[in-house]
């Protein structure tokens, strides 16, 4: 299996292209805002060769007992952007990574960050999904249409209670690029919220730590076997 991966963020796209080594995993960012694009992307690696689709990164967790770090390996996806429509995952593909303790259960993928633990407490009691990310439906729906597997594989950056400090999203392009002087500069307008700044700066570090162990049975040369749909 060569899987094509979608991530929101530069940093995921390298932590899967250090777990390949010598390998060129396939990978496409995400355009934020704009599904278009991003789903021309990884068409684009469908061409390619690709013959499944995984969705890769970091996510934001609904359920408060989710905390920093936390592997998420949904068995289904709600587009919030298409009625909640569900997306299954790969079942075999799933059971791949079973040793690797990860939560179960819903993902929702929705089209705008939910930034505040209201609106997290709301999406959660709405749908029960344990975390939300911004990619993986549109990963999920060309999965669909191709009949290719797919698979999500997210670890927990912000957890339930922590609202989103705006600095941190200045400091993200729409093309997942990473920019420190942006979220320093949005800083100086809004010197409040370096103490949430810096909680998620140690939040993301978990998540990365738990995408970096994650990541070499995906890209690493481990995903080659074809697994069957669910």
């Amino acid at each position: 299996m060569r899987p094509a991966f979608l991530v929101g963020l530069d940093f995921e796209a390298a932590i899967l292209r250090r777990a390949a080594g010598a390998s060129s995993p396939l990978i496409a960012v995400a355009r934020q805002g704009d599904a278009v694009t991003t789903r021309a992307r990884l068409s684009g690696l469908i061409d390619a060769g690709a013959d499944a689709i995984a969705s890769f990164g970091v996510a934001g967790a609904l359920d408060p007992a989710l905390g920093p770090g936390t592997l998420v390996v949904p068995e289904t996806v709600l587009d919030m952007d298409a009625d909640a429509r569900t997306l299954a995952t790969d079942a075999a593909w799933r059971g791949s990574l079973a040793a690797s303790a990860a939560t179960t259960g819903q993902l929702a993928s929705v089209a705008a960050p939910v930034t505040t633990p209201a609106g997290k407490a709301r999406l959660f009691s709405a749908t029960g999904a344990v975390a939300v990310d911004m990619e993986s439906a549109i990963a999920g729906r060309l999965a669909a249409e191709k009949g290719l597997p797919f698979l999500v594989v997210r670890a927990i950056a912000d957890d339930a209670r922590l609202a989103l400090p705006a600095a941190a999203l200045a400091g993200v392009d729409a093309d997942g690029n990473v920019r420190p002087l942006a979220t320093a500069m949005a800083l100086l307008a809004r010197p409040n919220e370096i103490s949430a700044l810096l909680h998620l700066a140690r939040a993301t570090a978990a998540a990365r730590r738990r995408l970096a162990a994650i990541a070499p049975s995906l890209a690493g040369g481990q995903s080659k076997q074809c697994h069957p749909r669910a």
